[in-house]
C-alpha cells in the first residue's frame, strides 16, 4: 500500500472524528420525524432544545427498541445516569463506516500513479462530508444503512480494483448485504407514520389528476388533496378518521403504487423528475447539525456538499443521458477492465432501484430527506466516472506520445 493512501486513510478518520466527537459536536438534527423514534426507544429531548441534540433523556421505558440504540444507552449510562450521549452510537458506527471508506481509498488505482492521491483525496472528500456522517451522530436508523452500504460498496471498490475475489472483502460484503437486507424487512424498526407514507405516496406521488384516484378505488371527493402533503392534508379534512381509513388507506399499498406507475409511465416520469431535482442537495440548511456555534473556529466538512449541488444531475432527463452513457462505457470498456465494469454495473444497479423505491415508500413529500442512499451511490458511480475518464485520457496521451516518439 502506497504512503499516501496510508496518510489519507488516516487523515479521513481523523476529520470524521472530529467532527463527531470534538466540540461542537456536528450531527443530524431533527427534521420533523424525530419524535416517533425517540418515544419508540424511550427517549426525548431536553426542553428548549432544537435542532441537533447530542444529549438525550434515556429514563422512560421502550416499547420498540432500535437494537444500536439499545447498546449506545447501555453504555452512555454507565458515565451519566438516565442520559443518552449519541457520540456513543456514533462510536458503536465508526469503525463499520471508516473501514469503508479506507476500502474505498485503498482501492483507488490509477494509470498514472501521480493522479492517486489526487483521486483518493477525492474519495475522502465525498465520504467525509457532514451529509453522511452527520447520521452516525444521530438517532436515526438511516446510519445503520449507511454504514451497511458505504462497506458494501466499499468491499466491491476495493476488489474491482484486485482484479479479484478476495475471503476478507468478500465475506464483509456479504455480510453488509445480508444487514441492509434483514434491515428492510422489519430486522430495523420503523417509526414512520405507515398511513402518511401511504398517502404520500399517492397524493404526492402517484396522482395527479383526479381520475388517477379511481386506479386505488379512492373516491374523487379527495382529489382536493392531490399535491399536498400529509399535514397540509390535515388543515383540509381529518385524514385520520375512520371514514378516511376505510376509504383511503386501505386502498394503497406499495404493490398497487408500484402497478400504478408501469401503467402510468407519464405519472412516473413526472415523479421521478421532481425526485432528481432534489438529488443535487445532500443537506437541507433548514435542518440544524451544530450544538454550539460559539467555537467559531470548527467548521464541518462540507466542500462535496456544496460541489456536488453543480455536479450532480439535477433533472430525469440529465440522468438518463447519464445513465445511458455509463452503460455505454461498459459495454465498450475493454474485457481486462472487467473488475471496474462489474463495480460500476453494480453502483448503477443500485442507482436505478434506489430512486423509484423512495418514490413508492412515500412519494416526492421531503423527498429531499430520503434520498440518502441513492445520493450515496450516485455518488459512488459519479467518482467511478471521474477515474474512468481520468485513466482513459491519459493512456490514450500516453499512446499518442509513443506512437509519435514524443517524450
Amino acid at each position: 500500500m502506497s504512503k499516501s493512501k496510508k496518510i489519507i486513510m488516516i487523515i479521513s478518520v481523523l476529520i470524521i472524528a472530529a467532527t463527531l466527537f470534538v466540540p461542537p459536536i456536528f450531527g443530524k438534527g431533527d427534521d420533523g420525524s424525530l419524535f416517533a423514534l425517540l418515544s419508540g426507544n424511550g427517549l426525548y429531548t431536553p426542553d428548549g432544545a432544537e435542532g441537533f441534540v447530542a444529549r438525550y433523556g434515556a429514563d422512560m421505558p421502550a416499547d420498540n427498541a432500535f437494537f444500536v440504540l439499545s447498546a449506545a444507552k447501555a453504555i452512555s449510562g454507565i458515565f451519566t445516569k438516565n442520559i443518552l450521549d449519541i457520540r456513543f452510537a456514533a462510536l458503536l458506527y465508526l469503525p463499520f463506516y471508516a473501514l469503508g471508506v479506507c476500502l474505498v481509498i485503498a482501492g483507488v488505482k490509477m494509470h498514472s500513479k501521480k493522479l492517486e492521491p489526487f483521486a483518493e483525496a477525492l474519495a475522502a472528500i465525498i465520504l467525509c462530508d457532514i451529509g453522511y456522517i452527520a447520521y452516525l451522530n444521530s438517532p436515526y436508523t438511516d446510519a445503520f444503512f449507511l454504514c451497511a452500504l458505504v462497506l458494501l460498496f466499499g468491499c466491491v471498490f476495493y476488489m474491482q480494483s484486485r482484479g479479484r475475489a478476495e475471503i476478507f472483502p468478500s465475506a464483509a460484503a456479504a455480510l453488509c448485504a445480508l444487514a441492509l437486507l434483514w434491515g428492510a424487512l422489519g430486522g430495523v424498526p420503523s417509526y414512520k407514520n405507515e398511513n402518511m407514507e401511504k398517502y404520500n405516496s399517492v397524493f404526492m406521488g402517484a396522482a395527479q389528476k383526479s381520475e388517477d384516484l379511481a386506479f386505488f378505488g379512492i373516491s374523487d371527493k379527495y382529489a382536493s388533496l392531490i399535491g399536498k402533503d400529509w399535514y397540509e392534508a390535515q388543515k383540509e379534512t381529518d385524514i385520520e378518521s375512520d371514514a378516511a381509513k376505510s376509504e383511503i388507506f386501505e386502498n394503497i399499498s406499495g404493490a398497487k403504487v408500484l402497478k400504478f406507475y408501469f401503467t402510468h409511465p407519464k405519472n412516473f416520469a413526472s415523479a421521478l423528475d421532481t425526485a432528481c431535482k432534489n438529488a443535487p442537495f445532500l443537506t437541507q440548511k433548514y435542518i440544524k447539525m451544530q450544538t454550539d456555534g460559539s467555537y467559531g473556529i470548527k467548521k464541518a466538512p462540507s466542500l462535496w456538499s456544496w460541489a456536488r449541488r453543480f455536479m450532480t444531475p439535477a433533472s430525469l432527463i440529465v440522468f438518463a443521458v447519464y445513465y445511458i452513457a455509463v452503460i455505454a462505457v461498459l459495454i465498450k470498456t475493454r474485457k481486462k477492465d472487467k473488475g471496474f465494469k462489474l463495480a460500476s454495473a453494480f453502483y448503477l444497479l443500485f442507482n436505478i432501484i434506489l430512486l423509484p423505491m423512495t418514490l413508492v415508500s412515500g412519494g416526492t413529500a421531503s423527498v429531499s430527506r430520503r434520498l440518502l442512499l441513492f445520493q450515496l451511490s450516485c455518488d459512488m458511480l459519479v467518482f467511478m466516472s471521474v477515474l474512468w475518464a481520468v485513466n482513459t485520457f491519459t493512456e490514450r496521451n500516453e499512446n499518442i506520445k509513443k506512437k509519435y516518439g514524443v517524450k
